[in-house]
């Protein structure tokens, strides 16, 4: 589940993540949105802090940063949506020392 909320290119996100196996991740920051309306490249990306935890405690806590960048989008007719090729990079720091 995400919510986001801001201006026109910067926005406020909040991402909550929930596994079977009883682990929560939320990770929170700043997102930014580059896209050029018809054209079909586009990219985000967003910085910010998580926080995840199990059923034994806090799992891990720290700085996540991500990018994203769809390379094409080719429409599907006059139907409403298409196919895309989307790439996703991510890197983390943990504050919680092991």
């Amino acid at each position: 589940m995400a919510l986001s909320k801001g201006l026109r290119f910067f926005d406020l996100f909040a991402e909550l993540e929930l596994e079977y196996s009883g682990k929560v991740t939320e990770f929170a920051g700043a997102k930014v949105d580059v896209g050029a309306g018809g054209l079909s490249a586009a990219g985000a990306a967003k910085s910010g802090l998580y926080f995840s935890a199990t059923r034994e405690g806090v799992g891990d806590v720290g700085a996540k940063v991500s990018a994203s960048h769809v390379a094409a989008a080719v429409p599907v007719g006059p139907l409403p949506f298409g196919i895309a090729l989307e790439r996703e990079s991510e890197s983390s720091v943990s504050f919680v020392p092991f």
